[in-house]
């Protein structure tokens, strides 16, 4: 019986394994920045514009304020992806997204809502980090959503 129960253990180990490493991972950061300034500073509010993509410029936000920007993820492989969304900096309760998580199915596209809250005053600035994985063998995909 402890044979058995090794053996059963020994191959769920192998599985896992090779089921981990059928998995292909990417990366792509868009920094962001903004300001908060207060109340009585508000004659110099604007919205950030930038003519670059892969930034997010929020401008500058009056306390209390807040603005969004969106990223278009599109998959135009012929497998379906996971999105995994998230912030790196130090900037607690301030940038918020609303999706993250999903499975992207080939051809399609999704917004990924990014929103600065001006809770504070200061200069902020950080990334939004988009996480593809997706599934090297086809008949694997059934895993898509547990990784």
């Amino acid at each position: 019986m402890k044979i058995a129960i090794l053996i059963l253990v020994l191959l769920v180990l192998v599985g896992a394994a090779f089921a981990m490493n059928s998995v292909s991972s990417s990366e792509k950061a868009y920094p962001f920045t903004f300001m908060v300034v207060g109340k009585n500073d508000t004659d110099d509010f604007r919205i950030g514009v930038s003519v670059d993509p892969d930034t997010l410029n929020f401008g500058i936000l009056p306390i209390g304020s807040s603005a969004s920007k969106f990223i278009l993820i599109e998959n135009p492989d012929d497998r379906p992806v996971k999105v995994h969304v998230q912030a790196e900096g130090d900037f607690p309760g301030k940038i918020s997204y609303d999706r993250d998580n999903f499975v992207l199915n080939p051809g399609e596209q999704e917004k990924v809502v990014i929103t600065a809250r001006g809770t504070e005053t200061g200069n902020f600035s950080g990334n939004i980090v988009i996480g593809l994985k997706g599934i090297k063998y086809g008949w694997l995909e059934w895993i898509l959503p547990l990784v």
